[in-house]
């Protein structure tokens, strides 16, 4: 079982790699870490001082955070060529919408276990 982990751990990590070189030839190098940002962001919180942003187990925050990071990467492909704002706006709020409704609707099925961890979601 550890030696199926490394490997899927060493793919995982190779197809990042091939990727953000990709993304590197064609100058869209910060589209690679915004998965990484929101990610962190989300499992870890920001806090200055006394005030702390914890995105984590709110209500519906996962499923927005999915449909935005995921829709402005997408965007941000799709219009890295476009001198037009609009059809990229339009690409962003498709696949934001429509990643925001998938990850809803996967919920559904670990109502049970996101209940015992604490955590609420939409359904």
């Amino acid at each position: 079982m550890v030696r199926i982990k490394k490997i899927g751990l060493a793919v995982s990590i190779l197809a990042f790699i091939i990727g953000t070189c990709i993304l590197a030839v064609e100058e869209m190098l910060l589209l690679a870490f915004i998965p990484f940002i929101t990610g962190y962001l989300y499992s870890k919180g920001i806090k200055i001082g006394r005030f702390a942003l914890k995105l984590k187990g709110g209500l519906g925050i996962k499923n927005l955070v999915v449909g935005l990071t995921w829709g402005i990467f997408i965007a941000g492909l799709a219009g890295s060529g476009c001198g037009n704002l609009v059809p990229v706006v339009l690409v962003f709020i498709f696949f934001g919408v429509k990643l925001f409704i998938n990850s809803a609707i996967y919920d559904f099925k670990d109502i049970k276990g996101d209940t015992l961890a604490g955590i609420r979601t939409l359904p």
